[in-house]
């Protein structure tokens, strides 16, 4: 295959190396949301700590829907 027919129809998936990529992206996405679901197990802890850093704790909430729902995205 000719470099401008693979920068137009793209490299072919050499065995496992087209897996890799998928499965780094799940993996990744399983610590985003990992760290989710234990800032909800830990609500009141994890927004004090916030707050100790100067972080407002009322931005808790959107900080779990974040990391929860983007490795779904």
């Amino acid at each position: 295959m000719t470099l401008a027919a693979q920068i137009t129809e793209g490299a072919p998936a050499a065995g496992a190396a087209g897996l890799l990529a998928p499965l780094g992206r799940a993996m990744l996405g399983s610590l985003f949301l990992i760290s989710g679901v234990s800032k909800i197990g830990g609500y009141a802890a994890t927004q004090g700590y916030m707050e100790a850093m100067g972080v407002p704790g009322a931005l808790l909430p959107a900080v779990i829907a974040l990391e929860v729902l983007a490795p779904v995205a």
